[in-house]
């Protein structure tokens, strides 16, 4: 959008910051939403930048889209980490270890920081290890488990870790009901992680194992 009348389109309020649920919503707080398209914008209606300048606009507001989440999230993971202070030995302490698990890795893929993959994996397995077998949040626990610990082997190669993948995803199929919504998209990871094994060790068991997964999860 550019200006008309000497003045800024009606959405722009400050730096671009609106009140907006658009789908180029960059940030949204309940008393305000950041609009990278007003951003933008704003900066096109007020400098008449030329499109050198205007390309360095656009990789400054995908820049400062890429800092508001990462302090986001590290501002989630501080405060994750407070609450299981205060809720060990409760019911919701292996929801709050998933959580953090998965904003952890969250942040992994973000920045890449092979840490955050590391703790990954240990705050999940301490979700699982607090959830016992007839709770109903335990396969979840178990397939999160199973896919950290398969994106973990994706990058270190170690055997150990597609191993544990696997056993993860065992048990969470077993403790899946028939029927379940979940339940094929389990046996689908568990087929993969088959398959992953199967390059390494050309044990046909796994291959089998694989082509069976998939052959359950369609029905």
């Amino acid at each position: 959008s550019s200006a008309t009348g000497g003045s800024l389109p009606r959405e722009w309020t400050g730096l671009g910051a609106k009140v907006s649920t658009a789908p180029d919503t960059a940030f949204s707080h309940p008393l305000m939403t950041i609009s990278w398209k007003g951003i933008g914008g704003l900066g096109r209606a007020i400098f008449r930048l030329p499109a050198l300048l205007e390309r360095y606009w656009a990789v400054f507001c995908i820049w400062l889209q890429h800092y508001i989440k990462a302090k986001l999230i590290d501002l989630l993971v501080n405060c994750v980490r407070r609450l299981l202070v205060y809720t060990h030995g409760l019911s919701l302490y292996a929801s709050l270890l998933s959580l953090l698990a998965v904003v952890l890795y969250s942040r992994f893929v973000q920045l890449g920081n092979p840490a955050d993959l590391e703790d990954t994996v240990v705050h999940q397995r301490g979700a699982v290890e607090s959830t016992p077998d007839e709770h109903p949040d335990k396969p979840d626990h178990l397939y999160e488990l199973g896919a950290m610990l398969y994106a973990r082997f994706i990058r270190s190669r170690e055997l150990e870790d597609i191993e544990q993948a696997i056993a993860c995803g065992r048990r969470a199929v077993d403790l899946t009901p028939d029927g379940h919504p979940s339940k094929p998209s389990r046996l689908n990871k568990l087929g993969s992680s088959l398959k992953i094994h199967f390059r390494c060790s050309k044990h046909a068991d796994d291959i089998e194992n694989a082509i069976l997964c998939h052959r359950l999860a369609v029905g």
